[in-house]
Formats: C-alpha cells, sequence, structure tokens
C-alpha cells in the first residue's frame, strides 16, 4: 500500500510513561499483573470525576455483555 497515509492523532498526546503489563499464567489460566508503572508525566483526574469522561458515560450491548460473561466466570470486573 504505497498511497497509506497515517491516521491523525489528537493534539493532546504526551508520551506519558504510565504502563501496565498484563500476562496469562498457563497453568491456572488466571490473569496477573507482570508491570506496573504509574509515572504519569500529565495531572491525572481524580478519580470522584471519572464517570465525566466520555468513555465512562454509557457502555455498548456488547460490553455489557462481555462484562456479565466476566463476572460468570468468576473474573474480575473492577
Amino acid at each position: 500500500m504505497p498511497n497509506r497515509q497515517k491516521r491523525s492523532r489528537a493534539e493532546t498526546r504526551c508520551r506519558c510513561p504510565a504502563r501496565m503489563l498484563l500476562c496469562m499464567d498457563d497453568e491456572s489460566g488466571r490473569w496477573h499483573v507482570a508491570y506496573f508503572s504509574d509515572a504519569h508525566n500529565h495531572h491525572v483526574l481524580e478519580l470522584q470525576f471519572s464517570s465525566m469522561l466520555p468513555s465512562h458515560r454509557r457502555m455498548s450491548e456488547a460490553d455489557i455483555g462481555q462484562m456479565n460473561d466476566m463476572r460468570k466466570w468468576g473474573i474480575g470486573i473492577s
């Protein structure tokens, strides 16, 4: 694809170094946090205001179904 163009990105990207790496244990089939870095290079929204973010205001039917399936299978959803 020689004429392929990059998707435009929002100007708010800040290369934040915060990361979380999840890995599945092959024996137990459970997920665990293998790496976590809480080092942000920007202000972090206080938890009490997170419900105001657009991504937290609604859930699709697929998301609700997946959440319910995870709950049935004993996978934490919080």
